[in-house]
């Protein structure tokens, strides 16, 4: 199989692209060529039907989390009224439901966080 590089072309970048281009160059150690070469061979670009459906499901995700901070909020302000009426195992179990809740929604953070990453790694705060 011919190895030659026989094909050349221009690549035009703005200043910050340019930067960007030639900071992780050096971080790979490597050649701009090389770099380049490199990333078309081993890239992968997500198609746009790939990043509209993660899109959907950081909406789902960010919905949830606001459900689950409701619900949280809900709940402690239940604990807060049985705790004033003396129902202190009532009290108890719902601050145990409040704390699973959190749990839930530091998770699914996690989860929305990653996902907003994969959509745009440069940009995590996607919606």
């Amino acid at each position: 199989m011919d190895k030659k590089k026989r094909h050349a072309f221009t690549l035009r970048l703005n200043d910050d692209e340019y930067g960007d281009l030639k900071k992780k160059v050096v971080e790979a150690g490597s050649t701009q060529q090389a770099f380049i070469s490199r990333a078309i061979r081993d890239g992968r670009i997500s198609s746009a039907d790939e990043v509209e459906i993660l899109k959907q499901i950081s909406k789902t995700f960010a919905g949830l989390e606001l459900q689950l901070r409701g619900c949280a909020t809900n709940i402690n302000q239940m604990a807060h009224v049985a705790n004033l009426h003396g129902m202190v195992s009532e009290e108890k179990q719902l601050k145990e439901i409040a704390k699973q809740l959190i749990e839930y929604r530091r998770e699914s953070s996690d989860l929305w966080q990653l996902i907003r990453s994969l959509i745009n790694p440069r940009n995590p705060m996607v919606h």
